[in-house]
């Protein structure tokens, strides 16, 4: 880690940084590091926790090894172990990377733990591609950002290190450790312009006034006040012109950047005669871009829409740094626009167009979309105006395979994992199957000769004896009922459950059902009602498994209600969403809570788990109840009001 000391002798011999105003630390074995054979690598530390990459070059997977390598070694060396740091890569002079360079560069750093921010600046089209497709595809553990220079990226480091630390502020935002000096002019304030730059081009009628002066050479800068009204308008373009004049252009264009902070607007005649007397004005002197700041809502809105119709660009910042920043970075990026057009020798020519189109479609066309297979690069074609395209192309092409593949891998682990339950699954359904039917084997012998005995076939039984027996006859045969469900489980989940189907006549059978529970609701003086509407003599199904599901049901809401409580069934025809009888058992119970109404018909759930619970069971039976009615196509629901207001369960069985 750099100390405070060497902190202050790097400030006196070297620089400081002209936006933060923090030293700049670097050494000279850090500087234009040469990999392979093109790529070039600058690093050096801002303040304590910022790294300043610059890049340029191509690399392949052994330079970006290598590269890595030594960036590694340059954190191991000033930042401590375990501290997060921002890094800031300027890739203004970068041109290309293999496939497989940028794989290993995505794994590097998707498994980098200390990196809070990567910001990149001086950002090409097609590498901006490249970074918001990595963005989109891949889950970084820290956050990307594209910056549009260098001012703008170490703002955006000021504020992660004031959000994660506010102390921070007075550290970054000192004006009296900035060196004014060292400051780029096209963002110095007017201020701080020479008298030469500041000659006397205004203009004043009234409340309204316009004032311009020349910045660097290459900005006009004018600051509009009052009402803009049609007698000022001729008065205005004679002041414009004779200060663009004094700019000695001779044939470039220039930059207009114009304030309106005070403005008090304009009316919609004079809008369109300015408008008029700017596109004249720019036939002679080319305007680069004309920049508003200090603009109201409204005339932002026009501007806007005016955009599409303009011979030269529109921008909107919020005051004159920020526009005179923002030359500073389109110049950067017109040199380089133009020097690539200038390589490329694109001829307007209309024939030439539907002979690229020919060209882009033929390589969209070679592209194996189906493989994986490494695309060659045509980046380094200069005779095709289109190469960029190509790479663009390409680049797309490759992310999908990246995502196509962990798709795919996360297919086939979840299908792995899919098959491993199932096997469990299908194990455990055996398992079961095979224990209930060891249980139910010897159980059905006790239960026998139990009956047997209980019944005096091998001689009389005094009464304790056979009481005794009765108990014991009882608990063995419920222990039976429960071993049949756990069998009907398995063969359920194991799919081995089949409906043996025929006519049912249904009126009988819910009669009967009701029948059932008529003993033990007498006991409980239980009111029991029933409401048989138009439904048909018979429907086609398993008449055991409707019999146990109707057994169920009502079964659960006689042991569930209390003493002089009450229990309706009702059966009714619908026709939609396909002609079903549905059947509805309704009590007035303890009732269900709402978020318990679809957790019921899981295997074993019950609303009171604990041990000490008042109403016993195993909690296969609604289970059951559920699965048999699915194994003919219907629905069942549980639907209640809360607790202690009662329950209704409506299950339809298709015709």
């Amino acid at each position: 880690m750099v100390n405070k000391e060497e902190h202050r002798i790097v400030s006196e011999t070297n620089r400081l940084c002209p936006v933060s105003g923090l030293p700049v630390f670097c050494k000279p074995e850090w500087t234009n590091v040469k990999f392979g054979k093109t790529y070039k690598a600058s690093v050096s530390i801002l303040g304590d926790n910022i790294l300043l990459a610059s890049v340029s070059g191509s690399s392949d997977l052994k330079t970006i090894k290598n590269v890595l390598t030594f960036v590694d070694d340059i954190i191991e060396e000033v930042i401590p172990s375990g501290q997060k740091y921002i890094l800031i890569d300027n890739i203004s002079d970068f041109t290309y990377m293999t496939r497989s360079a940028r794989k290993h560069l995505f794994f590097y750093l998707e498994n980098s733990n200390n990196i809070e921010c990567l910001v990149f600046y001086g950002v090409s089209p097609l590498l901006k591609l490249s970074i918001s497709l990595g963005k989109k595809f891949r889950k970084a553990k820290f956050a990307v950002e594209i910056a549009n220079d260098y001012t703008d990226a170490v703002n955006i480091a000021k504020k992660i290190l004031l959000n994660r630390n506010k102390d921070v502020l007075n550290l970054l935002d000192n004006e009296s450790r900035v060196n004014n000096e060292s400051v780029s002019s096209a963002v110095r304030s007017i201020s701080e312009l020479s008298a030469h730059d500041k000659k006397d081009w205004s203009f004043i009628d009234g409340d309204f006034s316009l004032q311009f002066e020349i910045i660097n050479g290459n900005i006009l800068h004018g600051i509009s006040m009052g009402k803009l009204e049609i007698q000022h308008i001729e008065p205005a373009m004679t002041l414009q012109e004779a200060a663009i004049i004094s700019m000695n252009l001779q044939g470039k264009s220039y930059y207009y950047v114009l304030g309106l902070k005070n403005s008090k607007g304009v009316n919609q005649q004079s809008r369109k005669l300015y408008t008029a007397a700017i596109f004249e004005l720019n036939k002679k002197y080319s305007i680069k871009v004309f920049i508003f700041y200090g603009v109201s809502p409204i005339l932002r809105a026009g501007i806007y829409l005016a955009k599409p119709f303009m011979s030269f660009r529109l921008q909107i910042m919020d005051n004159l740094k920020n526009a005179l920043e923002f030359v500073s970075s389109d110049e950067v990026k017109r040199s380089y626009s133009l020097s690539f057009q200038k390589n490329k020798k694109i001829k307007d020519n209309s024939r030439n167009e539907g002979i690229y189109v020919d060209i882009i479609l033929e390589h969209i066309a070679k592209i194996d979309w189906e493989g994986d297979r490494e695309i060659e690069s045509t980046s380094n074609k200069s005779s095709n105006p289109y190469s960029a395209v190509f790479d663009a192309i390409d680049l797309i092409k490759w992310e999908m395979d990246d995502l196509l593949r962990a798709r795919d891998k996360t297919e086939k682990e979840l299908r792995n994992a899919k098959e491993a339950s199932e096997t469990a699954n299908i194990a455990k359904s055996e398992f079961l199957a095979n224990m209930s039917h060891e249980l139910r084997t010897p159980l059905n012998h006790i239960i026998g000769f139990t009956e047997l005995v209980e019944g005096g076939t091998i001689g009389d039984l005094n009464t304790t004896q056979k009481e005794f027996l009765s108990d014991s006859l009882s608990s063995s045969k419920h222990l039976l009922s429960l071993i049949n469900d756990i069998l009907d489980i398995s063969k359920v989940e194991a799919g081995k459950m089949i409906l043996e189907t025929g006519e049912i006549y249904i009126k009988p059978v819910l009669e009967n059902s009701l029948r059932i529970i008529e003993e033990q609701a007498l006991k409980q003086n239980i009111k029991i009602t029933k409401d048989i509407g138009d439904i048909p003599e018979s429907i086609f199904g398993d008449e055991r498994k409707i019999k146990q599901i109707l057994y169920n049901l009502l079964s659960n809401a006689v042991k569930f209600t209390p003493n002089n409580g009450e229990i309706g069934l009702k059966a009714e025809l619908i026709e939609m969403p396909i002609p079903s009888i549905r059947i509805s058992i309704s009590d007035t119970g303890i009732g269900i809570s709402p978020e318990d109404c679809n957790r019921i018909f899981s295997p074993f759930e019950q609303i009171d788990g604990s041990a000490t619970r008042k109403f016993h069971g195993t909690g296969i039976g609604l289970t059951l109840t559920k699965s048999f009615v699915d194994l003919h196509g219907g629905e069942i629901v549980g639907k209640s009001d809360g607790k202690n207001k009662g329950s209704t369960f409506i299950f339809t069985i298709p015709l």
